[in-house]
């Protein structure tokens, strides 16, 4: 199974949330003197593979992956300022992700299930929170396709 396969899947479900201008795997966008994305945007990538062998040359692949939320800082939260209520989006962005994925399985991948919430230090005017999930795959490798260890047979007759 193609783990990258993953993030398009999580990709094409967070893609209705209207909010959000911006959806891409994870190139150091954010990293970027000028970040090259549009905001609110939504980062993905895989955090982690952990693999496990099955029979059969099977594999199960426990995976991480993460949903970064960055939105610009131009609302005041403070209790007296006007639209304060705005300065808080990034959360409801959040609880939008979480309602797609939380719970969301394919045939490919097993159920989806949030990990944590995770605030990521920007010193920049935005702000940003990671979202990490946890789902398993299964992956076989085709036997046809792996060549079998080679096999010498000393027969000899003339010990029967």
């Amino acid at each position: 199974m193609n783990i990258g396969y993953l993030l398009q899947i999580v990709n094409e479900r967070i893609s209705d949330i209207e909010a959000l201008k911006y959806i891409d795997r994870n190139w150091g966008q954010l990293d970027l003197e000028t970040p090259a994305v549009k905001f609110p945007c939504a980062i993905t990538d895989i955090e982690g593979v952990e693999y496990s062998d099955l029979l059969n040359r099977g594999q199960v692949a426990d995976i991480e992956f993460t949903v970064t939320i960055a939105v610009q800082n131009f609302y005041n939260t403070s209790q007296k300022a006007p639209n304060k209520a705005k300065g808080y989006d990034i959360f409801d962005i959040i609880g939008e992700v979480n309602d797609l994925l939380q719970g969301y399985a394919t045939p490919e991948f097993a159920t989806f299930s949030r990990r944590r919430l995770q605030k990521v230090d920007a010193e920049k005017n935005y702000s940003v929170y990671t979202l990490t999930y946890h789902t398993l795959t299964r992956s076989r490798t085709d036997i046809n396709k792996v060549p079998a260890p080679a096999v010498k047979l000393n027969i000899n007759p003339s010990n029967s």
